[in-house]
């Protein structure tokens, strides 16, 4: 993992300005607020997050299964990788979020 790229940039927010994009993210309207949580908390990608499905969201482990999309799709002889998942765990409060905005425990029931 590098701190920098190869120009001498940061590739990470301080903590100061991830307070800010909280901030700033919760006065959006409630799905664009959930995806920068999501972004926040799991350090996915954007790309990532948006990936996600109500099957992703684990309700009682207070985790979330994310697909990781930088992994190379095919091996070294050409053949097709299956793909690689991630379990992240989150605060409870996300969850809890999730499921408001989403209704998950609803959907799950159906």
């Amino acid at each position: 993992m590098r701190l920098y790229d190869h120009e001498g940039q940061r590739l990470y927010l301080t903590e100061k300005e991830r307070e800010q994009f909280l901030n700033t993210a919760n006065e959006q309207e409630r799905e664009k607020r959930m995806f920068c949580h999501v972004l926040h908390y799991t350090g996915c990608r954007p790309s990532e997050a948006l990936e996600l499905s109500p099957s992703k969201v684990k309700l009682i482990e207070k985790s979330i299964i994310i697909r990781t999309l930088k992994k190379r799709s095919h091996d070294n002889q050409g053949r097709k990788k299956k793909p690689h998942f991630r379990h992240v765990p989150v605060p409870e409060k996300l969850i809890e979020n999730f499921d408001l905005v989403f209704d998950l425990r609803g959907k799950k029931n159906n």
